[in-house]
């Protein structure tokens, strides 16, 4: 997290040790860590372990090395981690908690467990295959990456002569609730949260495609 992170701050055209002071926030998205996995297997006991597993540890690591004052938060909503992160982020610059925020997210495949699992609950798809809106779905495919990205007031960032690559217009979050299991998705839910999210964003649904 902290290689993509550290990238990411050089693609805005920033010196990361040039934050150092500054309200800036970091946005965190990660689900469970699978080197609690591998450091049983090698029968590794020391406090390494705490600092390098406590899912909080993998924003407040980065505020801790770049010497960043604004807020620093880790968010685990399982699949949707990294956009709730992002909305998080946003919230953050709306109500000026920092100037500028840096959210990522990460999910590294480390243990089989993390297959084994997944497959006593039927829910990976047997094929490999990730068959999206198609009535022939069976079932999820897991993948593994990092990314991060620098957010920054529109206005801000036009001033400072910053590279835009793309502008966030609106977010917005919400829960299923009571669906047909606790791991089912909500149609209903997912398309009302698509729905404020246009609302926030002042779009209506005929200007957006998937």
């Amino acid at each position: 997290f902290l290689q993509v992170v550290w990238s990411a701050i050089e693609n805005a055209c920033h010196d990361p040790l040039a934050l150092a002071g500054r309200s800036v926030g970091v946005f965190g998205g990660t689900q469970v860590s699978e080197y609690q996995e591998v450091l049983e297997a090698h029968h590794e006991r020391d406090a390494f372990r705490v600092t390098g597993n406590i899912d909080a540890l993998l924003v407040s690591r980065i505020s801790y090395l770049f010497d960043l004052r604004g807020p620093s938060e880790v968010v685990s909503t399982a699949c949707s981690s990294a956009l709730v992160a992002v909305h998080r982020a946003l919230c953050a610059l709306r109500r000026n908690e920092c100037e500028m925020a840096i959210v990522g997210a990460v999910s590294l495949m480390l243990s089989p467990l993390g297959f084994v699992y997944p497959s006593q609950m039927r829910i990976l798809s047997p094929d490999g295959r990730c068959k999206t809106f198609d009535a022939r779905a069976n079932g999820y495919v897991k993948g593994e990456g990092a990314g991060a990205l620098v957010l920054k007031p529109l206005s801000k960032a036009l001033r400072d002569g910053d590279p835009i690559h793309a502008v966030l217009r609106g977010s917005a979050v919400n829960h299923g609730g009571r669906a047909t299991s606790l791991t089912a998705p909500n149609s209903a839910s997912q398309r009302d949260v698509i729905l404020r999210a246009l609302a926030d964003a002042g779009l209506g649904a005929g200007s957006v495609s998937y």
